[in-house]
């Protein structure tokens, strides 16, 4: 071999070695649509078991409680401070089964009193093929026959796409209920969460305009707002930090949608 060319061809292995860092990989890291995408996927696996965890313990003691939760979880009360919905699709008649593990629900006392808590674990529980993990913690500020509200402390939840990549989040949400009859008849979401996301950047979620959703949709596959608005700050190291928004519509009864707007201006509509 020429030994003229020898440092050429050592520097083009140089620059060529860092490349092993997958393609996929760097546009996680860089490329906003795969952002809006994961965005749209984290919210709705935070909101999709509301309809389960923000119940009182008595609920679940009602005969028909499967006829008004989605994908008929099976339910084992194993006290009045310990509750488990375990959702089988092969048992469960609904064709659209969209869950399948379990979620526990552990409440600090009951009935509940201001100032008592209730911890959610999840138990191999998937959700659209998204396995989620950890725990979150709600604690009991306001309540009367009529309304509850909720302030999340201290969770720590993971989400992990089918391709292995994870999403970490830490969610301080406020959740206000209003009941009738013993049945949710509306929900607000306030608040925001910090996380880490698939391509390794901080991010931080607010929502800018509360959340609301459509108390008579709780039996649909994917419990969705009607309104409301997120924005999400996503960390860049050298061009300064990214915000994305996603702006939830209604377009009647329990059909819904959701527009991403991307920093660089570019819109994105997402169905349920």
């Amino acid at each position: 071999m020429n030994r003229s060319f020898l440092p050429i061809i050592l520097l083009l292995i140089a620059v060529g070695g860092p490349s092993c860092q997958s393609d996929q990989n760097i546009r996680l890291e860089t490329d906003q649509s795969f952002e809006g995408e994961e965005l749209y996927l984290v919210s709705k696996v935070l909101d999709e078991h509301l309809p389960f965890i923000l119940q009182r313990p008595t609920f679940f003691l009602d005969e028909s409680v499967q006829e008004k939760l989605s994908d008929c979880p099976v339910i084992t009360i194993e006290s009045f401070q310990h509750i488990t919905l375990t959702f089988d699709p092969s048992t469960c008649p609904a064709p659209a089964n969209k869950r399948k593990g379990k979620i526990d629900l552990f409440f600090s006392n009951t009935p509940m009193a201001v100032g008592e808590y209730v911890v959610i674990t999840y138990d191999d529980y998937v959700f659209e093929n998204h396995p989620l993990e950890g725990r979150r913690t709600l604690k009991l500020t306001a309540i009367n026959r009529e309304r509850r509200v909720y302030e999340e402390v201290g969770s720590d939840i993971m989400v992990t796409n089918p391709n292995n990549h994870s999403t970490r989040i830490r969610p301080s949400f406020t959740f206000e209920i209003a009941e009738t009859g013993g049945n949710l008849s509306n929900l607000t979401v306030r608040g925001g969460a910090l996380g880490r996301n698939r391509g390794g950047k901080t991010f931080e979620i607010n929502i800018a305009e509360q959340k609301s959703f459509n108390s008579q949709c709780v039996t649909q596959p994917v419990f969705r707002p009607v309104s409301g608005v997120e924005r999400w700050e996503i960390a860049r190291s050298s061009t300064g930090n990214v915000v994305h928004q996603q702006t939830f519509h209604t377009d009647g009864e329990c059909l819904t949608h959701a527009i991403i707007r991307l920093h660089e201006g570019v819109e994105m509509k997402k169905t349920p």
